[in-house]
Formats: structure tokens, sequence, C-alpha cells
């Protein structure tokens, strides 16, 4: 991957990507095109216009990026299906953020492992940062994200672990023995119920935000 400037919308969408040594990442207003970044773009100033909020590799402030996510898609999880939340939240599913490489958590998760694999070992990864919430990486936002958005949809957290567990067996790389361990913990209940430790953190981090922002509503009513 080329070292380039990064330059998103409001929900982290990628808007342009532009090849000059700089991996800052710019945060434009809603509505800006490509462009308009370009027009505004100049070799003195990489900003184009937005505003600087982190750098591949580095730590990415996405606090005013992170509630328009959650929000939007708290709203479209209302009311849906199990199934059809699952299929959102698995790899490769619309709301699989570090896969996504339309999105800045996609772009910084690719960033990660390329810088990585050129290096023969594992690097610190991009961390974000939302208000005083530190992630370690796309993939700990993929998982508080899941666990919001499966909230706001009604799925109990029980079965939202179970789902995460059953995923985390799924994985082709863990070996019959410790994907038969893990389906036993998940079905017992027991050891995060499957799933790795760290995406069981996020996952309830997750839950637990969405879980106080729907009683901040129901109260406002």
């Amino acid at each position: 991957m080329g070292v380039n400037s990064v330059h998103v919308n409001e929900v982290g969408t990628v808007i342009k990507k532009i090849d000059d040594s700089d991996n800052s990442v710019y945060l434009h207003k809603k509505g800006t095109t490509s462009e308009q970044v370009n027009k505004a773009y100049t070799k003195e100033s990489h900003s184009a216009g937005g505003k600087k909020i982190g750098e591949l590799g580095g730590t990415i402030d996405i606090s005013e990026i992170g509630p328009n996510i959650l929000a939007k898609h708290a709203a479209e999880a209302k009311g849906m299906k199990q199934l059809s939340w699952v299929r959102k939240v698995l790899p490769g599913g619309d709301w699989d953020l570090k896969n996504d490489e339309e999105s800045i958590f996609g772009v910084a998760w690719k960033f990660d492992a390329e810088k990585s694999e050129a290096a023969g070992k594992e690097l610190l990864h991009t961390d974000f940062k939302m208000g005083k919430i530190v992630f370690d990486d796309a993939a700990a936002v993929g998982n508080y994200h899941a666990g919001y958005t499966g909230t706001s949809a009604g799925i109990s957290k029980t079965t939202q672990y179970r789902w995460a567990g059953l995923g985390e067996a799924a994985k082709l790389n863990l070996g019959i023995g410790r994907t038969l361990s893990r389906l036993a913990d998940n079905f017992a209940g027991t050891e995060n119920y499957g799933d790795n430790m760290a995406d069981f953190y996020w996952n309830t981090q997750g839950m637990n935000a969405a879980s106080e922002k729907m009683k901040e509503k129901a109260k406002v009513k």
C-alpha cells in the first residue's frame, strides 16, 4: 500500500485517497465530493479544506464519525430479524467495518496488515478514539458496533454472545481441538461463549452503550 492522505466524510466513508507520502486522515463536511477535494488540495496543504483527525498507523479520532455511524445503523437495526442482523455483521457483510475498504476502518485495517507483512511481524495497530473510548484497532470498533446494533435490534446479550462464539469456532485456522473446545464453551455458556476475549469485551461494551442510549431515549419520551 502506498502512503496516502485519506479524506473521509461524516460517516467515515472515503471520499478520496491521494498518494502524497502523507498518511494523515482528514474529515470533511457532509456532502463534500471527490472533485471538491481535488480542487482544494495543494502540495502545501494536504487537508483540502478538511480537518486532520489522525494518521494511519497512529491514532484516528472518530469522535465525530462514530456516533453518526452508530445512530444510522441503530435506526436501521430497530426491529431487524436476528438472521438479517447476523448477515450484516458477518465477515463480508454490510456492517463488517474492518473489511470495508471504502471506509476509514477498512483502509486502516489493510494498512496495518500490509505494514506488518512488510516488516515480517505484527506491529502496533491503528487505534481509534471516540470520546473517552480508545479502540485497539478497526476490529475492536467493528465488535463494538456489532454489539451496539444487535442490542438496538432487540437481540439479547446471550444470543449475541452465542452467535459471536460460533463465528469464532468457525474460523479455519483454529484446528480441530480448539474448535471443539470453543464449541463446548459456546453451548455451556462459559469462557466468553467460545469467543475471543478481546472481541467479547468490545461486543459487551457496544451492547452496554446501546442499552444506555435506549434508556436515555425512553426517559425523554
